[in-house]
C-alpha cells in the first residue's frame, strides 16, 4: 500500500517544512535558521543527546499517506509495517572530522488505537459487507521520487509519471554527496544551485506558463518564492532569507479546483520536469527530489483484500 522508495526522511521533511501536517518538536523537529551546521535548529537537536547515556526518546505517528485520513480500519485487518533505519553519514552533522559518531536504534515500540464499536454498529457493518459492500477509504497518496543530475549539466529533463498527473508537485535540489550521506553536510540543505528555470508539462499545458527568469545574485526569484506560497496552501515559515540559502522548493499547483475539499476527476498523461542552469551542476553532482500528490481512493471487501486508484 506504501513504500517510501527510501526516501521516507524526505517525504516527513517536506511535509512539516511546508506545513502540510502540524509541527512537532516531539519529533525531534527544530527550525533551522540560515545554517543547518549551526545555530537555534542545530543546537536544540543536540541538546536531545547531552544526558548521561546520550539516547533521545521521542514518540511521532508513522508519516505516510493512508494514516492522514480519519476514517477508521475494519477489524481483522493485518497492517504489516517495515522499518528500516538511514546510515549514520545521513543522519548525524558535524564538522568535527577527528571523531567518527554512530547512532542506534535501542528500542523501538508501535501503539495502535483501537475503537470499540457498539454491538449494533458492527453488526450493521459486518451485514453490508457479507452482501458485497466495499468499504471506500478518501485520502491523498504521496508519491516521493529521486533523479540523479550528472555534473556539469546546463540542463535537465526528465519524465516524473507516465500515468495520473498530480494535483501538486515539490521540487528540490540537493547536493549529491549530502543525500547519500555525509556529515559535513545536511541533506535538507535545499539550495538553488544557479538554477535558472524551472516548469513542468503535462499534457498539453505547462506550468508555470510564462517560464522563470531566476536570478539569485540579483534577488530575482518572487515569482518561484510566491508560486511555493500558493501551492503548499499553508502558512510555511520559509523567511525570504531561507529561501535564498537552504529552504529553495519550487511549488507547482496542478489542480482546476485549488482546493483541498474537492477531489477533481483523476486525469491521465505523461508529466514531465524540464531544469536549465545558469552555471553547470557542480562536481558532486546533484539529487533532484520530487514531492507529488494525488487524489486516491482505497477500496477494500469483507475479505480485507484492498485496490487502490494510484500505485505506489
Amino acid at each position: 500500500m506504501y513504500r517510501s522508495n527510501g526516501l521516507f526522511a524526505y517525504n516527513a521533511y517536506f511535509h512539516q517544512r511546508l506545513g502540510l501536517v502540524p509541527k512537532a518538536e516531539l519529533n525531534g523537529y527544530f527550525e533551522d535558521g540560515l545554517e543547518h551546521m549551526s545555530g537555534p535548529g542545530f543546537d536544540a537537536r543536540r541538546s536531545l543527546f547531552e544526558n548521561d547515556d546520550a539516547t533521545f526518546e521521542t514518540i511521532f505517528p508513522l508519516d505516510f499517506d493512508f494514516l492522514h485520513q480519519k476514517k477508521l480500519l475494519l477489524n481483522q485487518t493485518i497492517v504489516d509495517i517495515t522499518i528500516t533505519p538511514h546510515n549514520s553519514a545521513f543522519v548525524l552533522l558535524t564538522a568535527d572530522k577527528s571523531t567518527e559518531y554512530h547512532y542506534h536504534l535501542v528500542d523501538c515500540k508501535l501503539y495502535v488505537k483501537q475503537n470499540s464499536l457498539l454491538p449494533t454498529i458492527d453488526l450493521k457493518i459486518q451485514d453490508k459487507l457479507n452482501k458485497n459492500a466495499i468499504v471506500k477509504y478518501a485520502f491523498n497518496r504521496n508519491v516521493m521520487r529521486n533523479w540523479f543530475i550528472p555534473p556539469g549539466h546546463s540542463d535537465y529533463s526528465t519524465i516524473l509519471f507516465n500515468d495520473c498527473i498530480p494535483n501538486r508537485i515539490f521540487a528540490g535540489l540537493v547536493d549529491a554527496k549530502a543525500f547519500n550521506g555525509s556529515m559535513d553536510l545536511s541533506p535538507f540543505e535545499f539550495s538553488p544551485f544557479n538554477l535558472e528555470s524551472i516548469q513542468i508539462f503535462w499534457n498539453d499545458n505547462a506550468t508555470p506558463h510564462t517560464p522563470y527568469k531566476l536570478d539569485w545574485s540579483k534577488k530575482k526569484f518572487g515569482r518561484a518564492f510566491m508560486d511555493l506560497v500558493k501551492a503548499s496552501g499553508t502558512s510555511h515559515g520559509i523567511s525570504v532569507e531561507k529561501y535564498l540559502t537552504n529552504s529553495c522548493i519550487y511549488g507547482f499547483d496542478l489542480q482546476q479546483s485549488h482546493s483541498d475539499q474537492i477531489s477533481e476527476i483523476q486525469t491521465f498523461g505523461t508529466t514531465m520536469i524540464s531544469i536549465n542552469f545558469k552555471t553547470p551542476v557542480p562536481d558532486s553532482g546533484l539529487q533532484l527530489v520530487v514531492f507529488s500528490e494525488f487524489d486516491c481512493f482505497l477500496a477494500m471487501d469483507k475479505t480485507r483484500s484492498f485496490t487502490t486508484t494510484i500505485l505506489c
